[in-house]
């Protein structure tokens, strides 16, 4: 029998030696196995019926009807009394899909009921289309079939699976297999098991052939090898340690599921991990791994909140929103239910700059600090900026207030500065500023109403974070007019200014991070917020203004010829690789939210643990690629700054290196050039630790409202929003995959499997290391002490020794053979 029992370590050296015996024997006939042969799945085959059976439930409650038995126990329940039936006959303990699902259906319920047959069809078709949807192929084995087909071989498919062939047929074509295979033989259509050897008697018996005129090909050793192998029928066996180390990982990932929630953000990068032989960029690899589950779980927190307050309009803010908004488009259907029932959703033309100027009535406090927020170099020039004022007006204003040099740095006591105040209070100054804002304020406002963003009583806008300052402005511009709607902001992460800005009407709220609560992986995200912007970007300049073409009103954007915006579009092919990756990630978290039912809530400890992995602990490559990032200041000067230096700096020169964090847009970037993992470990906690505020700061000073105010009665007999918005996602969509191309063509391309695998546990341990350190340093440093709202780290420790558990069934297995 040993004899006949070849085993291999890898589908390649299968294919070879199957070829190599095929050509020796002349054998004309292979039969393969289906399920971790053929194909493999996203989640465990048992997450999969869990998804079914939660179907199912929500079907009966959304009927009326009542569950007397648990839908997963009424399936194992029916299971149970149809083997017992097969039994009696003589038969193996195994049924179809079709017997199942009838009984399955009416255990559950208690009873026959109306209906009750077409809910039995519709949830067998459930079962066909999530496994349809979890599952891919293995392109060692694809390719394999399709040389045994082009040589005249006939090929057969035998497997252990209560699905039948009927099924079984669909989920192999979708995986590429369509047309390939001459038979099947599936234990659920014959009550008869490949583990007990019947399935491959019945096999001989149909297809007319002697047991040593079949080679079998499969997984299991026992099913797969030593079953066939008794009968005489050559068994060639693949033991695939990287599959079978998944398989036992994705085993402890629905265990912990059915238990913890929290789990779930696991559970959806498993199921969005890539699929074996899919290729592309480390950046796509990144942004599927890492950038995925932080803007995924904000989407879908987005989608809920929506729900939750019947919001019917979402507006996202250009140019970031450009990217969640197809992420919502992608993600909301599994909250909402379908297409029809979630909300429109608009690109927004607006920035810092037009809202500025749009709301601007005369430069006061306000005025000045949003301008000098965007500079580091307080002048007349900079300070005027926004204005977009001609340089012969500057000199003269400059003349008239006694001021010298435009150019020149104000003094530190400039607001007590008798110059300074007569350049506020000059007339001429106020003139322009007063035509100019009014200028944008009309356009601005025709433009909204074309975007239908007075037809409703409240509205979402949607941007990254974090002080709320264009919905400020926005909120400031419109709110003397009768229809403006309450305007409820989301924003991934928040600062004190968002809080002293919002109003119960000028809502803002947060989904990972603010400022005023001290969980420390959410908290990551203020200490890289212009790389998490970044990311997000759309292929385009920023929003300048806006010109009337005689039948609307469009946004116009910063000249593609600009200087700055150049320098800004070098990097827009790495980042569109970074969002093809989102998208990929997405897709495949959608659907995981449509079968499994989790909640944001559910997803968002991973997704800060993903976030502080980002920020705090990148590889060298992945801080160079962030480090060459240009930023341009947008509110009307066009500055550029790079987010710090692509070299590493020797700990040997510790002036430096402090010159080089101090001077960094990205201390961690810049720390974790040429490090070694527990140099990092020591910087980051270090950096962490002064970033935090000490214990004598509040972390909640000046908060006033805490709750939104309700939503009022709807508007009726409103017509839909004038759409001019397709041209302008088309010219977008055209250039982020002429990016994507050109990101590809620059960048190396490797297996997109490995790199996009869930957070690994020597990252958590080391993410978990740090933590700890930030804790004690604080506490001895007199600083507020960070709390966890992440994972535990003693799921990824559990998770990884449940990969290698192989080994101990193995060994095990073989004592028990001696």
């Amino acid at each position: 029998m040993k004899k006949n029992i070849l085993r291999f370590n890898h589908p390649r050296t299968l294919a070879a030696g199957l070829i190599e015996e095929i050509e020796r024997t002349g054998i004309r006939t292979v039969s393969f196995d289906v399920f971790d042969t053929l194909i493999h799945r996203r989640a465990h085959p048992n997450a999969v019926v869990w998804a079914v059976a939660r179907w199912l439930r929500d079907r009966l409650n959304s009927q009326g009807l009542p569950i007397v038995v648990d839908s997963l126990d009424a399936r194992n329940r029916a299971y149970s009394q149809l083997i017992a039936q097969k039994a009696e006959q003589g038969l193996d303990l195994d049924v179809s899909l079709d017997e199942l699902v009838l009984p399955w259906v009416r255990e559950c319920v208690g009873r026959n009921f109306e209906g009750d047959i077409l809910l039995a069809e519709q949830l067998a078709m459930i079962e066909c289309e999530y496994e349809q949807a979890s599952t891919f192929c293995n392109p060692d084995f694809l390719n394999l079939v399709r040389k045994l087909k082009d040589r005249g071989i006939r090929l057969i498919y035998t497997s252990d699976m209560y699905l039948g062939a009927r099924y079984v047929d669909r989920i192999l074509d979708s995986c590429g297999y369509k047309g390939v295979f001459d038979a099947a033989y599936v234990s659920g259509d014959f009550a008869l098991l490949k583990r007990s050897g019947r399935l491959f008697d019945a096999v001989l018996e149909r297809e007319g052939l002697k047991a040593n005129c079949l080679i079998h090909v499969g997984d299991s050793f026992v099913s797969d090898g030593e079953r066939p192998a008794e009968r005489g029928i050559i068994a060639f066996v693949h033991e695939f340690k990287q599959m079978v180390r998944r398989n036992l990982r994705m085993e402890y990932d629905y265990q912990r599921m059915k238990v913890d929630p929290s789990w779930m953000g696991v559970v959806a990068a498993q199921y969005a991990e890539a699929a074996l032989g899919e290729a592309g960029s480390p950046e796509e690899g990144y942004g599927r791994r890492v950038l995925g589950p932080v803007f995924a779980s904000f989407v879908h927190r987005l989608a809920e909140r929506c729900k939750e307050e019947r919001i019917e309009r979402v507006y996202f803010v250009a140019r970031e929103g450009y990217l969640l908004r197809q992420l919502f488009e992608q993600i909301a259907p599994a909250i909402f239910g379908d297409h029809s029932k979630k909300p429109k959703t608009y690109y927004l033309g607006i920035s810092r700059l037009t809202t500025f100027l749009a709301s601007t009535k005369n430069f006061s406090l306000r005025e000045i600090t949003a301008a000098f927020n965007n500079t580091p170099h307080y002048s007349i020039k900079t300070l005027l900026a926004p204005l977009k004022l001609e340089e012969s007006f500057l000199f003269s204003l400059a003349q008239r207030c006694g001021i010298n040099d435009i150019d020149a740095a104000l003094p530190p006591f400039f607001k007590e500065w008798s110059p300074f105040h007569r350049l506020l209070e000059d007339v001429q100054l106020n003139i322009e500023i007063r035509r100019r804002s009014s200028s944008v304020f009309e356009l601005l406002q025709r433009y909204l109403e074309q975007q239908g963003f007075f037809k409703d009583s409240r509205v979402a806008l949607v941007d990254v974070g974090w002080s709320g300052q264009i919905q400020d402005n926005l909120y400031k511009a419109i709110k003397e007019r009768p229809d403006c709607p309450q305007i409820f902001g989301v924003y991934l992460g928040t600062t004190l200014t968002a809080h002293w800005r919002k109003t119960p009407s000028n809502w803002m709220e947060w989904t990972h991070a603010d400022y005023s609560h001290m969980g420390w992986f959410g908290r990551s995200a203020f200490d890289f917020v212009q790389g998490l912007e970044a990311v997000v970007r759309s292929p385009h300049g920023t929003t300048i203004g806006y010109v009337d073409t005689g039948q609307f009103v469009e946004p116009t954007y910063k000249a593609e010829t600009d200087s700055s915006r150049q320098k800004e579009a070098k990097d827009d092919p790495m980042i569109a690789l970074f969002q093809k990756g989102m998208h990929e990630f997405s897709i495949h978290y959608a659907q995981a939210a449509k079968m499994f039912g989790f909640t944001a809530t559910d997803t968002m400890p991973y997704a800060r643990m993903m976030l502080n992995r980002m920020v705090r602990f990148p590889s060298s490559e992945e801080a160079g690629w962030f480090l060459k990032i240009n930023n341009v200041s947008d509110l009307g000067s066009s500055d550029v700054f790079s987010l710090g230096q692509q070299h590493a700096v020797s700990v040997l020169r510790p002036k430096a290196m402090l010159r080089e964090l101090r001077q960094s847009f990205w201390r961690y970037g810049v720390a974790a050039i040429g490090r070694g993992k527990v140099s990092q470990c020591l910087y980051s906690a270090l950096i962490s630790i002064y970033t935090i505020p000490k214990k004598q700061q509040s972390l909640c000073e000046g908060i006033l409202f805490n709750a939104p105010a309700p939503a009022s009665a709807a508007r009726i007999g409103i017509g839909e929003a004038f759409d001019a918005q397709e041209s302008l996602l088309d010219s977008i969509e055209a250039s982020h995959k002429t990016c994507v191309e050109i990101g590809r063509k620059q960048a190396r391309i490797l297996s997109l499997h490995t790199a996009t695998s869930p957070l690994r546990l020597k990252e958590a341990l080391l993410i978990h290391l740090t933590y700890r350190l930030v804790r004690i340093g604080c506490l001895f440093s007199g600083r507020h002490i960070p709390y966890s709202d992440a994972l535990s780290v003693k799921g990824f420790i559990m998770r990884a020794s449940r990969g290698y558990e192989f080994i101990r069934r193995s060994v095990h297995y073989i004592r028990n053979c001696i």
